[in-house]
Parts: C-alpha cells; sequence; structure tokens
C-alpha cells in the first residue's frame, strides 16, 4: 500500500519537546524501550556505480532501494526491505530473515543460496542482485523514537544520532562510524496513507521545521565519495 512521507529537519531542542507531547498521546512502536526509543541498524544495497544514489540526486521520481536492517543491536530480528518511491509516496515490503541468511547476502549476494519458489520479495531480490550487481554499501545507525496514532494510520518518527560508515562486513558494531547531518539536528518523518488528523497538524504546526527531501542512504553515502 503506497503511504506518503514527509521529512523534516528539526533541532535537538524541538525533537526533545515533541517526544515529550507526542508521547503523551500516542502508542509506542513494537521495538521500544521504556523511553519509547530504539537503535535501527541498515546495510544499504547498490551496484558499483551508485545508480540508486544518482537516481535519487537526478529527481528520478521512481526508485527502488534494497536494505537489510536490524534492531537494537540484536540479530535475532533481521529483515531484508525493498523500499520504492514514488514522489512523496513510498511503499515498504519487508520480510523477516536469519543471521545466517543476511551474513551471506552481504557477504556473498546470491551464490550461496537457493532461489526461492514462491517468494515474490526474495525472488525480486535475486533477479535485482542478478541484473543489477548489487552489492552492500554502507551501514547506516540512528536512535529512533516512534509513535502511532490509535485513532488513524499516521507514524511519526523522530532519528536521532545518525552515524554512517563504508560496508565492511555484516553487523559490524566497531567501526567508527561518521555523525550525519549535524549533531545539533534530528529528523522528523510524518507517514500516512488518507490523511493527517486536525491535532496532529496543529500539534506539528507549533514547531519549526524544514521539510526536505531527505534519504539516509544518500546523505550517507556522498559524504564518501565527495
Amino acid at each position: 500500500m503506497e503511504r506518503y512521507e514527509l521529512k523534516y529537519y528539526i533541532s535537538k531542542t524541538t525533537a526533545a519537546s515533541l517526544k515529550s507531547v507526542l508521547g503523551a498521546l500516542f502508542e509506542k512502536d513494537n521495538h521500544s524501550s521504556e523511553d519509547g526509543s530504539y537503535m535501527i541498524s541498515s546495510t544499504y544495497f547498490d551496484d558499483r556505480e551508485f545508480s540508486s544514489y544518482f537516481d535519487k540526486n537526478a529527481g528520478n521520481d521512481f526508485r527502488d532501494r534494497w536494505r537489510i536492517r536490524s534492531y537494537n543491536g540484536s540479530e535475532e530480528y533481521i529483515r531484508l526491505e525493498r523500499k520504492s518511491k514514488k514522489g512523496d509516496t513510498s511503499v515498504k515490503s519487508g520480510k523477516k530473515i536469519s543471521a545466517e541468511t543476511a551474513v551471506s547476502f552481504m557477504n556473498d549476494g546470491i551464490r550461496n543460496i537457493p532461489l526461492p519458489q514462491g517468494k515474490i520479495l526474495l525472488s525480486d531480490f535475486y533477479s535485482d542482485v542478478s541484473q543489477k550487481s548489487l552489492i552492500p554499501v554502507v551501514t547506516v545507525d540512528y536512535k529512533r523514537t516512534a509513535f502511532m496514532h490509535h485513532l488513524s494510520d499516521v507514524r511519526i518518527t523522530i532519528d536521532e544520532n545518525i552515524k554512517a560508515c563504508r560496508y565492511k562486513e555484516p553487523f559490524d558494531r566497531n567501526t567508527a562510524k561518521l555523525l550525519l547531518p549535524d549533531e545539533d539536528l534530528s529528523i522528523l518523518e510524518v507517514k500516512y496513507t488518507a490523511g493527517i488528523p486536525d491535532m496532529i497538524r496543529s500539534i506539528l504546526s507549533q514547531y519549526p521545521m524544514d521539510r526536505c527531501s531527505i534519504s539516509k542512504y544518500a546523505m550517507s553515502l556522498e559524504s564518501f565519495i565527495e
């Protein structure tokens, strides 16, 4: 299902205030700890010419991006995800995979895993890896606080302490990562399908924020290729 995805840069002061206000009104994400936050680590795939990155910078309205994502530094819950962008809307599909499969995808691509039968997402991943020669390119880590509105499908996330490094090995916890984009900036994302309730619009309108076309993958990669 296509969902709208609006992104904004906000200050840490705004982030702290929003977390307090939204935390009192909204439900927490399933991955959340007691303070409502959790850690995300995503390894993104691209070809050796970084076509996905340059497509984004060229304003290509139709973009697919593959990533392997884990949560809270654990290898117990790992997902292979495809995010398809079309203007302000996106479609995200994913499948839980084992740590062993994730490591094999990142180290060997699809060479050591047989083509799955009847599993569309995995078949599409195999096809893209084979045809586009996709490889893991960057790993991005950040702290996310997520809020869900119980009367609508609106989901609001605040991402902080975004760090990235060139991919080296699966689930690498030791390589120093570059802090992005600025230690005083956080990223607010508002995701919805039908619309944003007036109450949420009213809350967000009280805070200064700059809407931007933000891609954590592109933001991370450009720090290493420029």
